[in-house]
């Protein structure tokens, strides 16, 4: 749900994260889908960002903001970042059964459940698949989403952080229609060889914008 790209955006909404290749840049909370289908998103701007939420911090306001239309019962998923205890809770009493790893020392001392204890009772080196493998099967949709977005980007040599940044949205308009037609294709059976690549669906779309704004002329 976490994604980040570089930018030479004003203070207010520029963020600095150490570790990062281009460490400074816009945050972006993404809610996508398994298959890399994104639903919703948040550009983050600072502490008033969240600010129906910001009883639980960034990380958990997040989540809170992007799961506001989500449908009861969906299963939502999310990695380390976003993960406390109080955001399970809240999220199962919105009727959102969560899973999300924690660190250690996240876990409240109340918890009686730890990863000691649960390797006593089933010996050590033992696991439990069930979680961990659902968990991998539904949390590479941001993943999938950005790997699509690193092919042929539209490039610009302005340095000006509002038309880069229009321009990376303008790419995650497209690869996402991209990702809502191959899923389309599948569901319709439609052949592989019939359905376009990627790079030949942005080709025709730009074809079709082109051939549209003649029209209007």
């Amino acid at each position: 749900m976490n994604k980040w790209f570089p930018s030479q955006a004003p203070v207010e909404v520029r963020q600095y994260v150490p570790g990062k290749p281009n460490p400074t840049g816009l945050k972006v909370f993404v809610l996508a889908t398994p298959g890399g289908l994104v639903l919703d998103f948040e550009t983050y701007q600072g502490k008033s960002t969240f600010i129906e939420h910001q009883q639980m911090g960034i990380g958990a306001n997040a989540v809170l903001r992007l799961i506001e239309t989500v449908p009861r019962g969906t299963l939502v998923y999310f990695d380390r970042y976003f993960t406390t205890i109080r955001l399970l809770e809240a999220l199962l009493e919105r009727g959102l059964p969560a899973t999300g790893t924690i660190p250690k020392n996240r876990i409240p001392k109340e918890c009686h459940i730890t990863a000691d204890k649960v390797l006593s009772k089933k010996g050590r080196g033992s696991s439990e698949m069930i979680v961990v493998a659902e968990y991998n099967r539904n949390m590479g949709g941001v993943d999938m989403c950005d790997h699509m977005l690193s092919y042929y980007r539209m490039s610009s040599r302005t340095k000006k952080w509002t038309v880069r940044t229009m321009l990376h949205f303008t790419d995650l308009a497209i690869t996402n229609s991209w990702i809502q037609y191959r899923q389309d294709s599948q569901t319709l059976q439609r052949p592989a060889k019939k359905t376009s690549q990627y790079l030949e669906f942005k080709l025709l779309l730009a074809e079709e914008l082109i051939s549209q704004a003649q029209v209007g002329q």
